[in-house]
């Protein structure tokens, strides 16, 4: 991994790196970034930061680690290292190397402005790996469409429910004035967060905006917040270690990505009895939320403000919606997912 940072990937690998079976397996974990800096607790003597700020300064330590542990599988997640490792296979062709990708690339690069690779180049590199997994049919697909993936090598695997929420023994009463929404996510473009508060100054009901999160668009979304009506509904939370809190508190959650993977806020609201609004992007979406049952889509050409409107009084069954969660997202169902490949990978 780049660093334990506050991420989606960050959680879920150092999650799996946790919850592995060690009579199986001898997990080790290579942090490129800083041990100081660590937002999610990995408790294991074969933890090994190199404490270095980015891949490229980190390009030998990797090598010369990968050839000391002489590991069956090298496992990666986020593009750039997946794209380095692809490019390691020539040098280490007895080893397995699997990539996990944590967006649709195609739309996900309109919101990257760093300077790319040769498209040539990046697609070579994937080929080289031994297996992909994805989080998302749409992932899936784009990544077969745009790098031609042989799509025996593809294995669809959502995130895991990684907090450990109390389960509701009861269905909780119906949300009081105001109700409290949650957004829970990097302050960056692709996070959609100007559209939701754009939505929110249009809507007639009582609210609290609780934003946690934080990132570039900070500063930006504080002034646009300030000078609007909504100024005293919005509150600005910045990082929290303790989401088990944040997310008992809220009512609902509303996220407003243009593209996702398969977005672990959504489905930690959902592991909670939490009703989510989404909006209808490229990504997990469409497999996580059904409208009805555990939130609602909000989709291009539809009356926003009316299904905003018609959700908050919908008569929501928590306890179902966390049922359902964890019968689909349970942590136990995809971690026997990702051993299952493991153990594939190594036989092939």
């Amino acid at each position: 991994m780049p660093h334990l940072k506050a991420g989606g990937a960050e959680r879920v690998v150092s999650f799996l790196f946790n919850q592995m079976n060690r009579s199986f397996f001898d997990p080790h974990l290579l942090v490129i970034g800083f041990e100081n800096e660590a937002h999610y607790p990995v408790k294991d003597i074969n933890v090994i930061y190199l404490n270095k700020k980015r891949l490229k300064s980190a390009l030998f330590d990797i090598v010369k680690t990968i050839k000391t542990l002489n590991p069956e599988i090298v496992f990666s997640s986020i593009g750039h290292i997946n794209i380095y490792l692809g490019f390691l296979k020539i040098f280490f062709f007895k080893t397995k190397f699997i990539a996990r990708e944590a967006s649709v690339y195609s739309k996900s690069m309109s919101y990257n402005k760093k300077k790319q690779l040769p498209f040539s180049l990046i697609k070579n590199c994937y080929h080289r790996l031994d297996a992909l997994v994805y989080q998302s049919t749409d992932m899936k697909n784009d990544f077969e469409q745009t790098f031609k993936i042989d799509p025996s090598k593809g294995n669809l695997i959502h995130n895991p429910i990684t907090l450990s929420p109390s389960i509701l023994a009861k269905i909780p009463e119906a949300p009081t004035s105001p109700i409290k929404f949650l957004i829970v996510g990097s302050l960056i473009q692709s996070k959609g967060h100007q559209r939701v508060i754009d939505l929110f100054e249009k809507i007639k009901i009582n609210f609290i905006l609780e934003i946690v999160g934080d990132g570039p668009l900070r500063v930006q979304l504080e002034q646009k917040v300030a000078k609007s009506k909504i100024r005293n509904k919005v509150i600005f939370r910045g990082i929290q270690k303790n989401m088990q809190q944040i997310y008992s508190d809220a009512d609902f959650l509303i996220q407003g990505s243009f593209v996702e993977g398969f977005p672990n806020v959504v489905l930690e609201a959902l592991s909670y009895g939490i009703p989510s609004i989404v909006f209808n992007a490229p990504g997990g979406h469409k497999e996580m939320i059904v409208n009805r049952e555990n939130g609602s889509i909000l989709q291009e050409n539809v009356d926003d403000i009316k299904i905003i409107e018609e959700t908050v009084t919908y008569n929501w069954d928590r306890v179902a919606i966390q049922k359902d969660a964890f019968k689909r997202f349970g942590p136990e169902i995809i971690m026997k997912q990702y051993e299952a490949i493991f153990l594939h990978v190594i036989n092939a």
